[in-house]
């Protein structure tokens, strides 16, 4: 029998590599239920959510026993965000009668809060002990961090009682980031929005004591980078590192243009060289 936080493992037609989702439901439950996020260009979570009514999937369970609650009645103190709170509305489903206290991270709210209706309900049933919400693109954006922070003392208060603690992110993230920077290798990871990963990719690189360089997809995400994730990590990590800020195509050298200009006929003129030196 499967349990909430186990993994279900889906292969997608096609293919031949699963991609496991944590469920946040039991067999008691009657139902598998996993939450999933589609990401542009994601095939397997593109797949899941095309799917109609009647449809079927190849699927299987693996458990995961370390992520299960021992026996007795000590508080739970569950942390997650984004999809990341699934496996652990899976444990609030399985002990309603535990102390149970749960910090979730969204982007906007009222539309990234996965299970809202089902945590509110708990919450009002008394099933769930407190509720913690933090929203990215609120005003102003806040953090999971940020509530932890904020409730410090409260949290340790639980932790003096024995509290058990779940946390979901990005752990496997980080540490395939920190390998693969070790042993000098390719990495190729894909993780869903808000569980964790900026921070997965940064600890390794800011620990690694190497040249890193970073390249995002977008100047917002830049800016967030370098303006408060980055020193945040330094004060917290203690690391001595240096930070630079590269903006523009005239910071980059372009490949293209440079093999351009080593096969013209004659001599590179004043202006080429100007353009390839930004």
């Amino acid at each position: 029998a499967f349990q909430g936080g186990d993994l279900l493992g889906i292969v997608p037609p096609g293919q031949r590599l699963p991609r496991y989702y944590s469920l946040a439901s039991s067999q008691a439950d009657g139902s598998a239920q996993i939450c999933v996020r589609l990401l542009p260009g994601g095939y397997c979570s593109t797949f899941l959510h095309g799917l109609q009514t009647g449809q079927t999937l190849q699927a299987f369970v693996r458990p995961n026993p370390g992520f299960a609650l021992p026996p007795g009645n000590s508080p739970v103190l569950l942390i997650g965000a984004g999809t990341g709170i699934a496996p652990l509305v899976g444990l609030i489903r399985a002990h309603p009668a535990r102390p149970m206290h749960l910090f979730a991270g969204a982007r906007h709210p009222g539309q990234d809060l996965f299970f809202a209706h089902e945590l509110h309900a708990w919450l009002a049933s008394g099933q769930l002990s407190s509720l913690h919400t933090a929203f990215s693109r609120g005003s102003p954006g806040r953090y999971v961090q940020d509530l932890l922070r904020q409730d410090s003392a409260r949290i340790a208060t639980w932790l003096a009682q024995g509290a058990q603690v779940r946390v979901c992110g990005s752990q496997a993230m980080a540490q395939a980031v920190a390998h693969a920077m070790g042993a000098g290798e390719v990495l190729v990871a894909e993780a869903g929005t808000g569980v964790g990963k900026t921070y997965a990719y940064l600890v390794p690189a800011l620990l690694s004591g190497e040249r890193v360089l970073l390249s995002t997809a977008t100047k917002a995400l830049q800016d967030q980078l370098f303006s408060r994730d980055i020193p945040r990590l330094v004060q917290a990590l203690e690391v001595p590192v240096r930070v630079a800020l590269l903006k523009g195509r005239s910071s980059y050298l372009c490949l293209h243009r440079l093999g351009m200009a080593r096969h013209a006929v004659g001599e590179v003129s004043p202006q080429q060289i100007r353009v390839l030196a930004k």
